[in-house]
């Protein structure tokens, strides 16, 4: 090749070529809001476990078949108010935000299953049990929402179709995990539900240090913030990348 010639593997071309955009950035946060997929996937799935589980002789407590079907059928009353909830919420303050408060009904539902098991009365045993349920339908219709906006706003193209991918085989994860915890021997729905509650607590740490996605901030007037972030999950070419973004919406407000 002569010395003139230009390398195809070199540095400055792959930069023109835009491969030379930093991608561990975009997979981590990507990553980091997909668990609330997995949690989802336990969510559809853990009725199974508390009815065996309830099943058993030495459980101190029972559901009629009209409770059981209350339990399974609350999450799905819970996810219409989450999903409508989760968007406005993402609208007004931000994907970040929303994503963020979907952790929190997550973590409470989960503890509130949990407890229930230890409940001494039947009663509240079972309102703790349908609140439990409630609480985590509207996690699963928010995260539905939101965590598909802010993989494509924050992901490259080359990397869009995977972690959309990636978000429905969180969910599948997620129901195996609910089922592989529950085929362990001993583990029971209680428990189950604990594991949930520490990977959502997970999620909200790991999510703190998340950044907001740039559409998001430029539509709230945040130009700076938007190029910061920009810069944050492309690196080192972002500024310009956002400052043709800022022009954009410019032109179009």
């Amino acid at each position: 090749m002569p010395p003139d010639s230009p390398n195809p593997a070199s540095p400055h071309r792959i930069r023109r070529n835009g491969d030379g955009e930093r991608q561990w950035s975009v997979v981590l946060s990507c990553s980091v809001v997909t668990l609330l997929c997995l949690t989802s996937g336990v969510t559809i799935a853990i009725p199974s476990n508390v009815f065996l589980d309830l099943a058993q002789k030495d459980s101190p407590h029972r559901l009629t078949i009209f409770q059981q079907s209350v339990f399974a059928a609350l999450a799905s009353a819970g996810a219409v108010v989450g999903g409508l909830a989760g968007g406005w919420v993402a609208d007004r303050w931000g994907r970040k935000c929303s994503l963020m408060f979907t952790g929190v009904p997550v973590l409470v539902g989960y503890l509130f299953i949990s407890y229930a098991h230890f409940s001494p009365v039947t009663e509240t045993f079972v309102i703790l049990l349908y609140v439990g349920r409630l609480l985590t339908g509207i996690a699963m219709g928010s995260s539905s929402a939101v965590v598909g906006v802010y993989i494509t706003e924050v992901s490259s193209p080359k990397l869009r179709g995977l972690f959309g991918t990636a978000q429905e085989c969180l969910v599948v994860a997620g129901i195996t995990l609910n089922y592989a915890l529950g085929s362990i021997n001993g583990f029971l729905y209680h428990q189950t539900s604990l594991v949930v509650a520490g990977i959502v607590t997970l999620f909200e740490v790991l999510m703190v240090w998340m950044p907001e996605t740039p559409r998001s901030l430029l539509s709230r007037g945040y130009a700076t913030e938007a190029e910061k972030a920009l810069q944050w999950l492309r690196g080192p070419n972002s500024p310009t990348a956002a400052k043709e973004l800022i022009k954009r919406s410019n032109k179009t407000s």
